[in-house]
């Protein structure tokens, strides 16, 4: 576990609870404090899961120079930007001839800012082949983002007899708008007699379309043969007789000359945040994770909070530890995401998500110390205790992990009785649990000398007994 930053300058953490808009709205997933337990009889850690930073974001940052995108294909994100820091990534057609099989090569290039300038930091060439299909971006980079582009071939409107023509792929073609077809060279009552075709395209709808032809062999329906220009092409089942055409149409992918740039913003961290008496309910900031700067990185509100942080890349987990508590003391924790500028609007906007706050936490020790007897804080009571939460209440502590305890007055009369447990509402950790100063009628008891009887088992089963004597002064 790497140890707590401190640093002297809060002004950004001041400055994110001015206007604070709630990131739910964006649909934004929000970090969920997993567990938060006592590992230590003055700690408490709370572990968490990384945010996922792309789920539910919007890529409208698409730009086509000056071709008209509605003719051209779209570009799709999908997955889980595991950056550090928001970056952008730009997409490119390499240049590529027209020719048989060929497959659609893009470059990406990823830089380190949103601005898309100076030099890249990576940059990879993709082989694209088939349309809707997820193709993954670096994964050094981005783990688990990818990237797909919708069909830029529209299918014939007529078969070839009675079977349907499928056209699949994306099309490399650089021409706006291309038209393709495929004609029968010969009459087959069905297409295991071998049915020969003629594929051309581009079609020569003016002089600088280059045009190419391919005779085929189609022996089987359903089989997908390689065509021009990134495609493939495949029959169903039918007669078909000679000089049957069917033409279908392609547009560009995106502008061969143009780009496609898309920012994948990480957030900008998360904020710690605590409560405690008086008032669990007003949560105070404790301090902040900013990863673009380190993930391993903690910033402190108050240097006195003694936190540290621990990172686990494998399954992208924080965990938390505040040692700067107070033994049977309630506190509750609330860790939220924030981000500054959220998907480019004002950089003085500041968005936090608003996640749920754990329950309230009693630190405490999670097994008794052997060499100590159980005993009651605070003992005299003294009118009142410094952890109450609006009522009467001593604790009786360093307790077996299960116990019933009996309360006498001096007479010997039965004046309470409770446990301590597991799932017990009044057991506050595994060796405490708290009294409210109550008869078992509800009835506040008078001050006094009282004695007190526990009985339970302790962790190796054997039977455990102590009696001893508290007073109360109100």
């Amino acid at each position: 576990m790497m140890n707590a930053r401190h640093t002297s300058s809060v002004a950004a953490l001041v400055f994110a609870l001015s206007a604070p808009v709630d990131l739910a709205a964006q649909n934004l997933a929000l970090p969920s404090i997993e567990s938060a337990s006592s590992s230590r009889p003055n700690s408490v850690v709370l572990t968490w899961e990384e945010a996922p930073q792309v789920a539910g974001r919007d890529y409208g940052n698409f730009y086509y120079g000056s071709w008209d995108p509605d003719s051209s294909s779209t570009v799709t994100v999908d997955g889980d930007y595991a950056g550090d820091c928001d970056s952008r990534v730009r997409i490119t057609r390499k240049p590529q001839d027209s020719g048989i099989g060929l497959v659609t090569e893009v470059f990406v290039e990823y830089f380190d800012q949103t601005a898309g300038t100076g030099f890249p930091v990576t940059a990879e060439t993709l082989s694209t082949r088939y349309a809707e299909t997820g193709y993954a971006l670096n994964s050094e980079y981005g783990t688990g983002l990818s990237v797909r582009f919708s069909s830029n071939v529209h299918q014939p409107t007529t078969g070839l007899g009675g079977g349907l023509v499928t056209v699949r792929g994306l099309c490399t073609t650089s021409y706006p708008y291309a038209d393709y077809q495929i004609v029968a060279l010969n009459t087959v009552a069905s297409l295991a007699d071998t049915l020969q075709v003629l594929v051309t395209g581009p079609l020569p709808e003016e002089a600088t379309i280059p045009e190419e032809t391919l005779e085929l062999s189609i022996t089987a329906a359903g089989d997908a043969y390689a065509i021009m220009d990134g495609m493939e092409i495949s029959l169903q089942e039918g007669p078909v007789s000679s000089g049957e055409t069917a033409i279908w149409s392609a547009n560009y992918l995106f502008p061969p000359t143009g780009k496609v740039d898309f920012d994948v913003e990480a957030l900008a961290g998360y904020h710690i945040w605590r409560s405690d008496l008086p008032d669990l309910d007003s949560f105070t900031l404790l301090g902040e994770i900013i990863p673009c700067a380190s993930r391993y990185t903690f910033a402190d509100v108050d240097s006195s909070s003694m936190l540290s942080l621990d990172y686990d890349p494998a399954i992208r987990s924080f965990h938390l530890e505040d040692r700067n508590i107070h033994r049977d003391f309630p506190y509750k924790y609330r860790v939220t995401v924030f981000d500054l500028g959220f998907l480019g609007n004002e950089q003085n906007e500041v968005y936090e998500g608003i996640s749920p706050a754990t329950e309230v936490l009693y630190p405490g020790r999670d097994s008794r110390v052997q060499s100590m007897e159980a005993f009651v804080v605070p003992n005299p009571y003294m009118g009142s205790a410094p952890w109450e939460e609006g009522e009467a209440k001593v604790v009786f502590t360093n307790l077996p992990p299960t116990c019933d305890i009996q309360v006498f007055s001096v007479s010997a009369e039965l004046v309470a009785t409770f446990s301590h447990g597991p799932g017990n509402p009044r057991s506050t950790s595994p060796t405490t649990v708290a009294w409210n100063l109550e008869t078992d009628r509800g009835e506040a008891i008078a001050p006094g000398v009282y004695l007190y009887r526990i009985e339970g088992i302790l962790e190796d089963g054997a039977d455990f007994g102590q009696t001893g004597k508290m007073v109360i002064a109100r």
